[in-house]
């Protein structure tokens, strides 16, 4: 057969399937009207083929079309309800009926699994908790060492993922019970024995997992040994939050081992919180487990080191960052030749004061993505008389938290995206006052006299107590 036959017999085909298709439409006239009606009996396979190709958003529309096609796709509703009202009842529910929902069927459990295990907040450190609307998480602790073979034994008659949430509590308990300090430790000692052995077996299935060491009563080494093992097993991890990991024996010992004992690269993990923990066992973290590229989410507080800093310049797309950190630190990650994508930043300045000049400037080269900063105490942010704050460029900055300042407010004003400003301690001399633009008339059934109202109209909300000279105390809040 020549190519121009193949062209031919081609052609001939597309013709056949065009009339074939034609033949579903009926043409009527109604009056002088000429219109199309779709026989939709006449093509089922052909509509639900259409059905599995819409996107979840159309496919409800696609019952009110038609009687039939109601009928016929009314098995297959449960493959886009879920995905449309899953969060709703995730959120509304309480956590023993959602576990409930799971149990009405497969596709039920697929979908709601789904969600719990892959919402976005999951991800979110400590501070976002109380701006991100979050669906609750089903987290699966462990405090004792005999809830680990309970779990062993539950698990013999169940098949797939043991975790509906993926996410995991270790916290060793100590007993109600009086006991002599041998035997507390030879319990904390196989409690973390067993906790080691259930991360081997079922690691492989966490997303996020707590280690919280607050409550040990073995040596800071022992219980670095212990938390690294468990993460050998953990290949999958999003979310790591370590708390409490202290080492007397000083930072040598750590370095001593971990040269035998390697970490491995966690190279799913996103969000990383340390709390409270040796600085040097955080640096093998941050240098071993972290994938500098990969690193979304960084909360690290009381780690007794600033040596981290290094790695920390490293996280290229970094977007939430909360540390304790002096204002020079922040200059150094403000230089760097890549600025991660900063959008939140909470940040607790070891430095006693820090003036806005140089806080602004360290400020502006994340201007592009910061939406939201914190300024923790005790440290306070001094807003010199007389200096020009007009050059402060965050225009996409919505939140503002200081939790005390020394000086005028009136450089909010260039902040033209702002809609939460929260200001915990003010002070500002009487001699510079009736120089401010922004001026404050008292408690907070006078808030709304207050001329910032006209002069920032995006401000939406407004916590702020305001000393005057040595005795005239104001409040405004919303």
């Amino acid at each position: 057969m020549t190519s121009q036959n193949c062209h031919d017999l081609e052609i001939e085909n597309q013709n056949d399937n065009f009339h074939k298709l034609e033949n579903v439409f009926d043409y009527e006239t109604n009056g002088n009207v000429g219109y199309r009606s779709i026989l939709a009996g006449a093509v089922r396979e052909v509509w639900l083929n259409v059905f599995q190709k819409l996107d979840e958003s159309d496919k409800t529309a696609f019952f009110r079309a038609d009687a039939k096609w109601n009928d016929w796709v009314a098995s297959k509703r449960t493959l886009f309800l879920i995905p449309e009202v899953g969060p709703i009842l995730l959120k509304t529910l309480p956590k023993t009926v959602s576990l409930q929902c799971r149990e009405l069927c497969r596709s039920w459990t697929k979908e709601l699994d789904h969600l719990v295990q892959t919402h976005s907040s999951h991800l979110c450190i400590y501070s976002e908790n109380d701006e991100v609307s979050t669906i609750p998480k089903q987290i699966s602790g462990f405090y004792f060492a005999d809830w680990f073979q309970k779990f062993h034994q539950d698990m013999k008659t169940h098949q797939g993922n043991p975790f509906p949430g993926r996410t995991i509590d270790l916290d060793w308990y100590e007993p109600e019970e009086e006991m002599e300090e041998e035997e507390l430790v030879r319990l904390c000692e196989d409690y973390w024995l067993n906790a080691t052995q259930f991360c081997e077996k079922y690691g492989a299935h966490v997303h996020d997992i707590t280690i919280d060491t607050f409550d040990s009563c073995l040596t800071g080494m022992e219980m670095i040994g212990n938390v690294s093992r468990c993460l050998l097993y953990l290949p999958n991890l999003k979310k790591l939050h370590l708390s409490g990991i202290r080492n007397a024996d000083g930072s040598n010992s750590i370095r001593d081992y971990f040269r035998m004992n390697t970490l491995p690269q966690l190279a799913n993990l996103e969000t990383l919180e340390v709390k409270e923990t040796d600085g040097t066992f955080l640096d093998v973290i941050l240098s071993s487990c972290c994938l500098p590229s990969k690193i979304k989410r960084l909360f690290l507080l009381s780690t007794y080191s600033m040596g981290y800093f290094e790695d920390v310049f490293n996280f290229v797309n970094l977007e939430v960052l909360e540390v304790d950190l002096y204002i020079q630190n922040l200059q150094q990650m403000a230089d760097q030749e890549l600025v991660p994508p900063l959008s939140k930043l909470y940040l607790k300045f070891l430095n006693k004061q820090v003036s806005a000049v140089h806080l602004f400037n360290a400020l502006e080269p994340f201007s592009d993505s910061l939406t939201q900063f914190k300024m923790k105490e005790p440290s306070k942010l001094v807003v010199p008389h007389a200096v020009d704050l007009e050059r402060i460029k965050l225009p996409k900055l919505e939140r503002l938290y200081i939790f005390k300042l020394k000086g005028s407010v009136d450089f909010v004003l260039q902040l033209t995206s702002l809609t939460h400003l929260e200001i915990v301690k003010s002070k500002i001399e009487q001699e510079h006052l009736d120089g401010c633009l922004v001026k404050f008339y008292g408690h907070e059934k006078r808030m709304y006299e207050s001329n910032i109202w006209e002069l920032l109209p995006s401000l939406q909300t407004l916590l702020s107590r305001v000393t005057i000279s040595k005795n005239s105390l104001k409040n405004l809040s919303t």
